[in-house]
């Protein structure tokens, strides 16, 4: 189906989202278009999630633009914690901060390789927090230099990923320091840090996501939406009661 036809479906689901909130992600969006044919939501064809995809970015991302086409498409693995990751992160820094100067900045290990004990893809998340986000020029050659390209860019962050045919060992998020995108990410993995409760509840949302959606990888990041939102939400709770 051809994107134009998905239009008023995505319009209803945008209104949808702005009355009920962030909970209405993906998945929402699939089963709007795969109910009526009486499919479930793997069911629907890849090309149609795929494009479904695309057009919600811009409702997920305000301000959204493709810069490059993303990798070609790889099947979700989510493997056991790894003692090598956080050495990975730290490699990656290190090549960072060598290309980034004097200017302010912080650089974190975030997503589910930053949580000790946590199953998860095989890649490494980093997060690069800086003062000016539409100054590019300050901290894309750095990335490029340190072996990402930019993918896309929003009015939140810019997306970095190794390129391909590279493996995707590692990907770059690029946001302004102390904006939400940057303590959202932290609050979730510090609360998934402390509550190994909650860290393993997460593990086995992902195996089971993982197999679910094995060749959707934003199908498969959406899976964990709610789960996502509720862990911040507590965890930005209890820092407040704490304060």
């Amino acid at each position: 189906m051809s994107d134009s036809n998905f239009a008023p479906v995505v319009a209803a689901w945008r209104e949808r989202r702005s009355s009920e909130g962030s909970h209405v992600g993906l998945h929402e969006l699939y089963a709007m278009v795969a109910q009526p044919r009486g499919l479930t939501l793997t069911e629907l064809p890849l090309e149609d999630r795929e494009s479904l995809t695309e057009l919600a970015q811009a409702v997920f991302w305000p301000g959204y633009q493709r810069v490059t086409e993303t990798r070609p498409s790889e099947p979700v693995d989510v493997v056991p914690y790894d003692d090598e990751w956080p050495l990975r992160f730290d490699t990656y820094a290190t090549t960072l901060r060598s290309h980034l100067g004097s200017q302010p900045y912080r650089i974190d290990h975030i997503g589910s390789t930053s949580v000790p004990g946590l199953a998860a893809k095989p890649i490494i998340d980093i997060l690069l927090c800086v003062t000016n986000l539409e100054d590019e020029a300050s901290y894309v050659p750095a990335a490029e230099r340190s072996g990402f390209e930019l993918v896309t860019r929003d009015d939140a962050h810019r997306f970095f990923q190794v390129p391909w045919p590279a493996p995707r060992d590692a990907q770059l998020h690029v946001c302004r320091l102390g904006d939400p995108f940057d303590t959202a990410h932290l609050l979730f993995r510090d609360y998934l840090r402390h509550h190994d409760d909650v860290r393993d509840a997460y593990a086995e949302l992902k195996r089971t996501a993982a197999v679910a959606w094995r060749d959707d990888r934003v199908g498969y990041t959406y899976a964990k939406n709610s789960f996502i939102l509720n862990v911040i939400e507590q965890a930005a709770n209890e820092t407040e009661a704490t304060a």
